[in-house]
């Protein structure tokens, strides 16, 4: 109780201390006069309130209580009311509310000079808040520690480090005493501005280090991505047997989210159960949800998030965020329609997580729902970030007219949103329409980068644009960009090849100064598109040389180069690496197409043997087979693995189909073509093509059956030039003159 007091009467002290005489008030000095100890009273519980809603972030309550204070006069008299009121509207996030309570007032102090500088760094207006410190320098006030905190803070969010070197020598100049805070923010600004050797030149000059210097260097090394430098700065921080602070946690759990460190992860969360410190502080929960949420654990994220005793929306943005990141969007939905029935409200950082998961599961009706959301709270001209969400969602959603129109409705446009568009566009093979939309970007006055010449070649590669795609280079070489961007040097290469310029692309290729597995594999692929087996066999060895290891896409592109020009051999290397690695069990693409590979060099019994143990088979692995067995003239086995098939439950498809009618049609076997073809429709549910029907035709031509192939012919819509071939053909090796020489009248004038 008597500490209690002995607070609030120091309360009162400093607040009659600040009270200042108001016209046809007296005040007495022995403290009698009932109005001035009313308005002492008065001031007290408005400060108390302005606290509370500072604390709570309530910024609606806070200004009424600014209402109050404004009826009232306080905050003219009495600077303690009015620095808390700044400080109020400052921790709310309302830093103009702040300035304007600061410009009205006729007397300030150095606390409400760093009551503003604190509203201005806090919600990250940095160079407000460096402005702020310049001005009170020159209006004669002197800085303390406060001061210095917030100053540094500003320079190292902003990356001003000439600024932030200043305050350093104005400190050492003045020889301050060394405040632990201030020598805390000397080492997180220079950290954050990257320069970490100064930052540990000051902090190896202390005479202790604390828990809050070490967090400084840790969040320094956080912010520049150091994620490892951060974890054995903790490490050496617990050699010293100092505790971490609930800061130090929060940074520590990033960390373990970021490098992948799972166990150090769940030991720190042991520390934290073993402390009590679960709940105590949201911000070392929501980290712990976020490390979980990070490493794919949602089961285990989700669990703690329901756990926490007191909601955030920082808490809700994070769950939504992981459960986007790992493409598991109706959950994110679910929470993001929770969140809102319990009374939380979404931010710009919640509605850009919800429309990327949107976007992963191609849910436009819900994602146009959230931009109506988003029009309604005002957000689209404050915060491009969620603009450029919007327009990716419509993308991811194939929606790319609507994207179109979106973006083209935008008062603020940059090149981030031109190049979603054109990635889009080139990404879904509609290169024509990518071509279009650079151009309107260029009219729009937006210069591209180097992303943006590597979706607008990608896009030239899509369509075979070999003269545009020259002429994007040319701007290139002009611009030097290759040398610089690796990235539109890597879409260059790929260009080339997929049109057919492999001397171009090749030469592209070896002045790259840097290479990757991809710009590797975009080279063979152009290879084995163009049927240069040797060059891209060639290709798969040097990438190994070179240290890269072949991905399914990889070996999938050098087994077709096999393929082409029946290098079984080679084929076989490639098996043996694919082999190695496992692929063959995990990718169905590497099955198929080692499968085809085998089979197109006539190795049959290779390509049943992998066959066998593919883990799983699809309609397109049986076709693949039979097509092998075709090849070499196995009408019986063909005919043997279809049956198998449709006993195994595997449903044809129209290619499978058009195999079988057409060995049925060459060794004549009429009645198994015929009950073959008549289940089509009724038992697998294919309507027959113009290719089903020209197999009848030709087995009831060869079968000497023509009225039955007149009959099919007169029933097919639409005929086409081979229909009328197969039946001339059956006719001349029947010797059927009269019905050939009507044959080849008709079709010479229908054709």
């Amino acid at each position: 109780m008597q500490t209690a007091l002995a607070r609030k009467t120091r309360e009162l002290q400093r607040i009659a201390c600040n009270l200042q005489p108001v016209k046809n008030m007296s005040i007495s000095h022995g403290g009698n006069d009932l109005r001035s100890q009313g308005d002492i009273c008065m001031a007290l519980d408005l400060i108390t309130s302005l606290k509370y809603c500072a604390r709570e972030r309530d910024l609606e309550r806070g200004s009424k209580i600014h209402k109050e204070i404004t009826e009232s006069k306080l905050h003219r008299n009495n600077l303690y009311v009015a620095n808390t009121l700044i400080s109020m509207y400052g921790k709310c996030g309302a830093t103009e509310k702040a300035q304007q309570v600061f410009d009205d007032l006729a007397v300030r102090n150095a606390v409400s000079w760093n009551a503003l500088m604190a509203g201005y760094a806090q919600n990250g207006h940095s160079q407000q808040a460096l402005q702020c410190y310049e001005q009170m320098s020159q209006e004669g006030f002197t800085a303390d520690a406060f001061t210095l905190v917030c100053v540094l803070k500003a320079c190292g969010n902003s990356g001003a480090l000439e600024k932030g070197r200043k305050v350093h020598d104005y400190i050492v100049h003045e020889k301050l005493p060394k405040d632990v805070f201030v020598v805390g923010a000397l080492v997180e600004m220079y950290a954050h501005c990257g320069e970490f050797q100064k930052a540990q030149e000051v902090f190896d000059d202390l005479p202790f280090q604390t828990v809050i210097t070490w967090t400084a260097l840790i969040t320094g090394y956080l912010q520049h991505g150091h994620f490892k430098e951060a974890f054995c700065c903790f490490k050496r921080m617990l050699s010293k047997s100092l505790l971490p602070d609930f800061v130090t946690l929060a940074c520590i759990l990033k960390a373990c989210g970021h490098i992948g460190a799972l166990n150090e992860g769940q030991e720190i969360h042991a520390f934290i159960v073993r402390e009590q410190i679960t709940g105590k502080d949201v911000l070392v929960s929501n980290a712990l949800v976020d490390m979980y949420a990070r490493f794919g654990a949602l089961q285990k994220a989700q669990g703690l998030f329901n756990d926490l005793p007191s909601l955030d929306i920082v808490s809700w943005n994070i769950l939504i965020t992981g459960y986007a990141q790992h493409a598991y969007g109706n959950e994110a939905l679910y929470c993001f329609e929770k969140m809102q029935e319990m009374g939380y409200f979404p931010d710009a950082v919640t509605f850009m997580c919800i429309l990327k998961a949107c976007g992963s599961i191609s849910a436009i009706e819900k994602g146009q729902k959230v931009h109506v959301q988003v029009l309604k709270e005002g957000l689209l001209d404050k915060h491009a970030s969620v603009a450029n969400a919007l327009l990716d969602m419509y993308i991811k959603c194939g929606a790319l007219e609507k994207a179109k129109v979106f973006l083209c409705g935008l008062q603020k446009q940059d090149a981030v949103s031109w190049n979603s568009l054109l990635s889009g566009y080139a990404q879904k093979g509609q290169g024509r329409e990518a071509l279009e939309c650079f151009s309107h970007m260029q009219a729009a006055g937006f210069s591209p980068d180097a992303v943006t010449y590597a979706c607008i070649l990608s896009a030239c590669g899509s369509i075979r644009a070999l003269d545009k795609g020259r002429e994007i280079h040319s701007q290139l070489l002009k611009g030097q960009i290759l040398r610089n961007h690796v990235v539109a040097a890597y879409a260059l290469v790929d260009m080339y090849a997929k049109c057919g310029e492999l001397e171009n692309a090749q030469e592209v290729f070896e002045e790259l100064p840097v290479r990757n597995l991809v710009v590797w594999t975009s080279l063979l692929a152009g290879f084995a598109e163009n049927k240069q087996g040797d060059e891209a066999f060639s290709c798969f060895e040097r990438l190994q040389l070179e240290g890269f290891s072949p991905d399914a896409y990889t070996f999938a592109c050098t087994l077709k180069a096999c393929s082409n020009v029946g290098a079984a051999e080679k084929g076989q290397i490639v098996h043996t690496a694919i082999a190695k690695q496992g692929l063959l069990e995990k990718d169905k693409v590497i099955g198929i197409t080692l499968l085809d590979m085998y089979a197109s060099c006539g190795m049959i019994l290779e390509a049943h043997n992998v066959f066998d143990k593919l883990p799983a088979r699809d309609v397109v692995t049986w076709s693949v087979l039979m097509v092998g067995y075709v090849q070499l003239g196995k009408v019986e086995v063909v005919l043997t693995l279809f049956d198998r098939m449709i006993r195994e439950g595997m449903k044809p498809d129209t290619v499978t189909l058009t195999i079988v009618l057409n060995m049925c049609s060459r060794r004549g076997l009429l009645s198994r073509g015929q009950t073959y073809f008549e289940n089509m429709s009724k038992g697998f549910g294919i309507m027959p093509s113009v290719k089903h029907q020209n197999c009848m035709v030709d087995l009831f031509g060869r079968a000497g059956h023509f009225e039955k192939a007149m009959t099919m012919i007169s029933s097919s819509t639409p005929l086409n030039s081979i229909t009328w071939l197969t039946l001339l053909s059956a006719c001349r090796k029947s010797d059927n003159a009269k019905l050939g020489a009507w044959v080849f009248e008709t079709a010479s004038q229908i054709v």
